[in-house]
This record gives C-alpha cells, sequence and structure tokens, in this order.
C-alpha cells in the first residue's frame, strides 16, 4: 500500500471516529436534557404536595373558606400535574406516578369527608368530641398520605438526578475511548510511515555506495508497493541497464550521483515530514495543556513557556489589543530580562505603527526576517535588544482580534515556512482557548449571581412564613386578651364600692393588657410588608 494511501486512510478513520463521538455526544446530550425536564417536572410536583399539606393544616385549625379554596386549587394544579405521563418513561417512575394518583384521589375523599364533618359539627353539636376525634384522625390521614406524595416526588428527583450521572458518565467514557482510538490511529500511521521510509532509505543508500564503488552486481529486491518500492525497482532496472550496456566507469558515477542527490531529496522530504510531525506533536501539547486551565494569564503563561522551551524562541510575549494599542499580558520566564530591557513588562502598552502590528492587528500573519531593516518603531526597538527576525501573529475570536502573539530570534531569516504555519495555528488554538476561558468566566458570574437570588428569595419565603404565622399568634393574643381588658375597664367605671387595693389591681390589669396590646401591634408590624 503507498504511503499516502496510507495517509489518507488513517484520515478518513479519524473522520469516522469523530463523526461517532459527535453522534454519541448528541445523543447523551439529548437524554441529559430529557432527565432535566424531568427533574423539574418532579420539582413542581413536590411544592404542590408541600403546599397541600400545609393548606389542609391550614383548613383544619381555622376552617376558612379561603383555606378550602386555596386547598382546591391546589389539588387541582397537582392533579393536572400528575395526570399524564408526561417525560417520565421508566418502570419506576410510572409507578411512582401511579402511587401519586392514588393518594391524591385519598387526598381529595378525606378532605371532603372532612368537609362533612364541619357541616355536621354543626347540626349536631352534642356530638362535638366524637366529631373531634374523628376530625383528628382524617387530619392525621391525610398528613400521611400527603408525606406520602412527597416521599413519592422525592424518589423520582432521586432518580432522575441518578439518570442524569448516569449520562454524563457515559459521555466521559465514551469521550476517553474515542479520543484514545483517535490517538491510537494516528500513531500508528505515523508509526508504519516512518517504518517503511526509513529502512528502505537505508539500504538504497547503501546500495549507491555498492554500485558507486563500481560493483554492478548488488541487487535491492524490495517487494513493497509503495513510493520507496517504486524508487527501489527503478534503481534495480538502472543496475540492469548499466550492467548490459557496460557504460564506463565515468558514466556510472555520474548516475551514481543523481541518484544520490534524489536519495538527498528523499531525506530531505522525510526531514521536514518529521518536522512537520514534532510541530504537530508540540501543538497538540500545547493545546491539551491550555485546555485543561480557565484563566487568560495560566493560558498565556504555558504558551510562551512551551515555545521558549521547544520551538525554541529567544523573545517571547502576548498582547491583549484594547482602546487602538496593544498591552503586554505575559511574557516568558527566559524572556524576562528581555523584556525589562525593551520595557515591555507586564502591563506595558505598545503603539501600533504602521508597518507590522497594523497588519496583524488586522488579522494577518507578520513574519520579518530582517527587522533590523525595518524603520519603524516596534521593530526598531527589538533590533536595539539583539533580535534580528520575528513574527507576529493575531488572536482572532469570533472575526475579532483580540490579541498578538510575539515570538523572536537573534539571527536573521531564521523562521521557516513551517514555523510561521506552525504559529498561524497555534495563534488560531491560543485565541479559541482564550475566548472559552472568557465564556467560563461569564457563566460563572451568572451561576454565583443566580444562586445569590436563589438564596435571597429563599430567605423571603422565609420570613414570610414567620410574619404569616406571627400575625396568627397576634390574633389569638388579642382575642385572649380583650374581655380582660373590657370586663376590668367595665369594673373600674360602674363598681364604685371597690377598694382602692381592688381598684388598683385592675389598673395594674389595664397596664398589663395594655403592654400586651402593644407587642401585638409590633408583631403585626413584623408581618405587614413594607416598601423594599
Amino acid at each position: 500500500m503507498k504511503i499516502s494511501t496510507r495517509l489518507k486512510l488513517a484520515q478518513l478513520i479519524c473522520i469516522v471516529l469523530l463523526a461517532v463521538m459527535a453522534l454519541i455526544f448528541t445523543r447523551t446530550t439529548l437524554q441529559m436534557r430529557h432527565e432535566v425536564a424531568k427533574a423539574e417536572a418532579t420539582f413542581q410536583v413536590l411544592r404542590a404536595a408541600s403546599g397541600l399539606r400545609y393548606l389542609s393544616l391550614e383548613y383544619v385549625l381555622h376552617h376558612e373558606n379561603r383555606s378550602r379554596l386555596q386547598w382546591q386549587q391546589r389539588r387541582q394544579s397537582l392533579q393536572e400535574l400528575i395526570a399524564g405521563n408526561g417525560s417520565f418513561d421508566a418502570d419506576d417512575e410510572l409507578t411512582l406516578l401511579g402511587d401519586l394518583r392514588q393518594r391524591l384521589e385519598s387526598i381529595g375523599s378525606l378532605f371532603n369527608e372532612l368537609q362533612g364533618l364541619q357541616a355536621e359539627l354543626q347540626r349536631a353539636p352534642e356530638r362535638r368530641e366524637i366529631l373531634l376525634e374523628l376530625e383528628a384522625r382524617l387530619t392525621g390521614l391525610i398528613m400521611n398520605r400527603a408525606q406520602g406524595m412527597i416521599s413519592s416526588a422525592d424518589d423520582l428527583a432521586r432518580i432522575s438526578r441518578a439518570n442524569i450521572l448516569v449520562a454524563q458518565n457515559n459521555l466521559m467514557i465514551a469521550g476517553a475511548a474515542l479520543g484514545g482510538l483517535i490517538l491510537i490511529v494516528v500513531l500508528g500511521a505515523m508509526s508504519l510511515t516512518i517504518r517503511s521510509v526509513t529502512a528502505p532509505l537505508s539500504r538504497l543508500h547503501k546500495a549507491t555506495e555498492v554500485v558507486g564503488s563500481g560493483s554492478l552486481d548488488f541487487a535491492l529486491d524490495l517487494r513493497a508497493d509503495d513510493e520507496i518500492g517504486s524508487l527501489a525497482r527503478s534503481f534495480d532496472h538502472m543496475v540492469e541497464r548499466l550492467r548490459q550496456t557496460t557504460v564506463s566507469r565515468n558514466e556510472l558515477l555520474q548516475a551514481n550521483q543523481a541518484l544520490q542527490e534524489e536519495v538527498a531529496e528523499r531525506q530531505a522530504a522525510e526531514g521536514k515530514v518529521v518536522a512537520q510531525l514534532a510541530r504537530m506533536s508540540l501543538l497538540h501539547q500545547i493545546t491539551r495543556s491550555i485546555g485543561e486551565r480557565q484563566d487568560l494569564r495560566s493560558i498565556f503563561q504555558v504558551v510562551i513557556r512551551s515555545l521558549e522551551d521547544q520551538l525554541p524562541v529567544d523573545f517571547g510575549a502576548i498582547c491583549l489589543y484594547d482602546n487602538g494599542e496593544l498591552v503586554v499580558s505575559g511574557v516568558g520566564v527566559r524572556s524576562y530580562d528581555l523584556s525589562m530591557a525593551l520595557a515591555m513588562g507586564e502591563a506595558a502598552h505598545i503603539a501600533i505603527d504602521q508597518n507590522g502590528l497594523s497588519r496583524c492587528v488586522a488579522g494577518q500573519l507578520v513574519y520579518e526576517p530582517d527587522i533590523g531593516a525595518v524603520g519603524f518603531p516596534f521593530p526598531q526597538r527589538l533590533a536595539k535588544a539583539g533580535l534580528a527576525s520575528m513574527v507576529l501573529a493575531p488572536l482572532l475570536a469570533e472575526n475579532t482580534v483580540f490579541g498578538v502573539l510575539i515570538v523572536a530570534r537573534r539571527r536573521k531569516h531564521d523562521f521557516s515556512s513551517t514555523d510561521c504555519e506552525f504559529l498561524r495555528q497555534l495563534s488560531e488554538h491560543v485565541a479559541l482557548a482564550a475566548n472559552q476561558a472568557k465564556l467560563y468566566a461569564t457563566l460563572q458570574q451568572a451561576y454565583d449571581d443566580l444562586h445569590q437570588s436563589q438564596a435571597q428569595v429563599t430567605k423571603q419565603e422565609r420570613l414570610r412564613a414567620l410574619g404569616q404565622m406571627a400575625s396568627g399568634i397576634a390574633h389569638d393574643i388579642n382575642n385572649a386578651i380583650a374581655p380582660i381588658g373590657l370586663y376590668a375597664e367595665l369594673l373600674l367605671e360602674t363598681e364604685h364600692g371597690l377598694s382602692e387595693r381592688g381598684r388598683a389591681s385592675l389598673q395594674v390589669m389595664e397596664r398589663a393588657i395594655d403592654d400586651v396590646a402593644a407587642t401585638v401591634a409590633r408583631m403585626r408590624e413584623f408581618y405587614r410588608q413594607r416598601e423594599p
């Protein structure tokens, strides 16, 4: 199989694996959305069941028509929630839904009986004790049924959470497995390509030396069907023709020299391929490192240090584009002393000249092989520090340049086309990682704001419930002390034969009742809503 065919086959396998990965990710995402919808429905059922339990207790305590109407409305809304199966499709979930419907129907029947007891109590007050005992039992049954509904709703929520975790684990396992397969395919293709090129070329080189020494009885006999095999067969055919025509030694030397040049070209091409593979490996390593980070500073530091250690470069920095000028955001460790000499430390501002920088912030990759020959301020600043060549790569996200990657070396014409292409691809990956880091920071801020809002709402709900309880207590206290105050005031005004001690005691009672009334008023003030 030819080398190009192997590479194309490896590329096709990688594309198929990526398509499978995308399909799995899409399916898992849809499953997670389905489970989140079920969790939301379960939360609404749980909240409705809790409200139904609270309204049942409130009706038992006060027997108000308002509580009865609210209870019926809440029961109607809960019945609508669990009327159909909705997003629930598992057997255990459907069983819990059926249990919720049965309990709700039972609670409705018990509540109707509880309302009938109130009517019976008004018709037959002599059976008050029996009816109250029956009312207490019905209340207990209603509370038990409501608590059972809350437990069933909680079980539904637990099942939804478990399903979400399972979907997440499946997504991670599938991503890791397919990523490993892609890596194995790429490494296998590289290994096969290098092995099929290096050994035959070495043997071919040895053959040229033997034939060049004058011996024409050497044959390669390579059976490979790739390009190297074709070259070897051409070589054997050439030697056979030389042997048949008995060419002179000078002609043989010339042919040998031509063959050596061809082999050198092949080796040079192989060297370029190896260099490109090394650049691809470095790009993959840097991409993986910056993908694990969520802040711009660490991303920039990883990129610059990797370039200093492995490209390598003599100076590296990353600047952010802000308000028509560049601001230095990251400088390499080895470039720190040079950056201080260039007045390009972190947070330093760089004006955009009309040569390289202006083209770079417009979205173009700029390579200056000899910056000493460029008469603009920024290249001249680098030239004074001993740098001779530089590359400026734009950081482009959503068709907008937000930064510039600056690398430089001390020798002229020291960046090859492979280096420039590598830096262009690296700038695209860095821009993507930086954009993702900004999006992550924005999402984290939104999540914190949402969490704070939820906490504030919960606090307000608790204060409202406490205020309602305080209002009920105030009402009961007013009902209890009103007769006492009324009769004390009546005694003071109508009974003129009271002793001084008795009159003083009644006055003390009146003052105490006024103090209690003032306390109740403060409790009512606590319940009353105020403008924020």
